[in-house]
């Protein structure tokens, strides 16, 4: 049977009915794969399940079932996305990256930040991986390298949103810019980041909220904000589902004109900044009460991200 070709995007897509609003998902995803032609194209199919409790995640896999060769008109056909991924690994193999450590989840998610531009994204996992073996020699970050960042207690893995994905709080009042060992605090937003997603469902992403309740001259750290940003972006692309910005003072508005020239679109469309009178009400629409602390609506406790029990945390490394 042929599959509908969608004239506006030229996306070949297939939609399945989704079953269960959180407990499962089944739905066929589009995704353009560039030839020279421009004409091959390619479905997916993203099989998800979220398994009840706080860190209980599920931890199945993405798994992909394509209409091989599939006439759908216009000249257009449907190509195995494993033969994207085998280019892919043979074009990062090229320009001196290391294919053969990296699962295909990674790389999907460096495919779909770079619009499935094959060339691009071999280049920008060649340099992350360069970077990882540089910045983090022990395949991950010790908590006696970032324990300034850790004690001041500004950070806390808070449960998780209605989709399963983990809550990442950040209290900017307690942030105050490390001029001493600014790779310090480099270090800590990596070791932030790989905790939280090591609790993800399966696409992956971690939901932030960043409180600037009280936020001050001290706490004004436009190059911190920059770098977080850019470690987001170039090492960790497709991992935000939202980052709500709450309690905005106007101090703030300076920094950001400062700060939002170096956000992608891609990771400047999660971003919400929530209106101080809707405030809970925003959050609470995504996220349990009994995930969030009274200060947001909910009935949890605060837990410090070093204190947050993590399965497989630390990481085991060879």
């Amino acid at each position: 049977m042929a599959l509908p070709l969608l004239s506006s995007s030229r996306f070949v897509c297939d939609p399945l009915p989704q079953v269960g609003r959180f407990r499962e998902h089944r739905y066929l995803r589009p995704v353009r794969i560039p030839t020279p032609s421009s004409t091959i194209l390619c479905t997916s199919l993203l099989f998800r399940r979220r398994v009840s409790g706080p860190w209980s995640k599920g931890r199945s896999s993405i798994g992909f079932a394509v209409r091989s060769s599939a006439d759908v008109g216009n000249g257009v056909c449907v190509q195995d996305s494993a033969e994207t991924l085998e280019s892919l690994r043979q074009a990062i193999d090229r320009v001196g990256g290391k294919s053969e450590e990296l699962d295909d989840a990674l790389l999907l998610r460096f495919l779909r930040e770079l619009s499935f531009n094959i060339e691009e994204a071999a280049k920008a996992i060649a340099k992350h991986q360069e970077w990882r073996a540089s910045f983090l020699p022990n395949g991950y970050i010790l908590e006696s390298e970032i324990s300034g960042e850790l004690n001041a207690k500004k950070s806390y893995l808070q449960g998780q949103d209605r989709k399963g994905h983990p809550i990442l709080l950040i209290l900017g009042c307690k942030h105050v810019p490390n001029k001493e060992d600014f790779e310090e605090f480099k270090r800590f937003i990596v070791y932030a980041i790989e905790k939280a997603v090591k609790v993800a469902p399966a696409d992956g992403k971690l939901v932030g909220i960043i409180d600037l309740k009280d936020y001050g001259f001290k706490n004004l750290d436009s190059r911190g904000f920059i770098a977080g940003f850019d470690i987001l972006q170039s090492h960790y692309p497709q991992r935000v589902e939202k980052l709500f910005m709450v309690n905005v003072p106007l101090i703030f508005n300076g920094l950001w004109k400062v700060v939002s020239p170096f956000i992608k679109d891609a990771v400047r469309e999660k971003i919400v900044f929530v209106d101080n009178k809707k405030l809970q009400e925003t959050l609470l629409a995504d996220i349990d009460a009994d995930q969030l602390p009274s200060d947001y609506g909910g009935s949890g406790e605060l837990i410090l991200l070093q204190d947050a029990a993590v399965p497989n945390w630390p990481p085991v490394t060879q």
